[in-house]
């Protein structure tokens, strides 16, 4: 699927692939709001941050 689905057809009528292929495209693209970061990037950033974080603030017992 090269394209984004018109707003009115159902997203029941797509198939698991066009939905993963429609997912796929959105988080690939870079956004401007995210410092043209893609949201698959931005989101892993921040899941290195908890993980960091995560860390630091454990309680050695």
């Amino acid at each position: 699927m090269n394209t984004l689905p018109s707003p009115e057809q159902e997203s029941r009528t797509l198939s698991d692939r066009d939905m993963k292929a429609i997912c796929d495209r959105l988080s690939g693209t870079p956004r401007k709001c995210l410092g043209w970061r893609t949201p698959t990037e931005a989101f892993a950033e921040e899941l290195r941050k908890l993980g960091k974080l995560g860390k630091k603030c454990r309680n050695p017992t």
